[in-house]
C-alpha cells in the first residue's frame, strides 16, 4: 500500500468491522507513506526471498513501536498483553 490505493477498500471494510465490534484497529499505511521509498523497502523481505513481501525483523519492530505510540495498545505480561480501544 506504499504507493497504491489497491487495498483502500479492504482497509475501509476492516476499519468498519473493527469499529462495529470494538476490536482494536490501527492502520499504519499513512505513517508508512511518510518514509522514503528506501526506508520503506528496508522494512520488508526483499522480492525473490522466502517470505516476501512481508515485513522483516526491522519492519515488525517499526510496527510495534508505532502501535505502542498510538496508545491504542500497551504492553502487558508476556502471556496476557493489555489491549485497549
Amino acid at each position: 500500500d506504499y504507493d497504491t490505493e489497491l487495498y483502500a477498500g479492504w482497509r475501509s471494510r476492516v476499519r468498519a468491522y473493527a469499529d462495529s465490534t470494538r476490536a482494536p484497529y490501527a492502520d499504519l499505511v499513512e505513517t508508512l507513506r511518510q518514509l522514503t521509498p528506501d526506508e520503506a523497502s528496508a522494512l520488508f523481505i526483499p522480492d525473490g526471498e522466502i517470505g516476501a513481501p512481508h515485513l522483516n525483523e526491522a519492519g515488525n519492530e517499526w510496527v510495534a513501536r508505532h502501535l505502542l505510540a498510538t496508545g491504542a495498545f500497551s504492553l502487558g505480561s508476556p502471556t496476557s498483553p493489555s489491549v485497549s480501544r
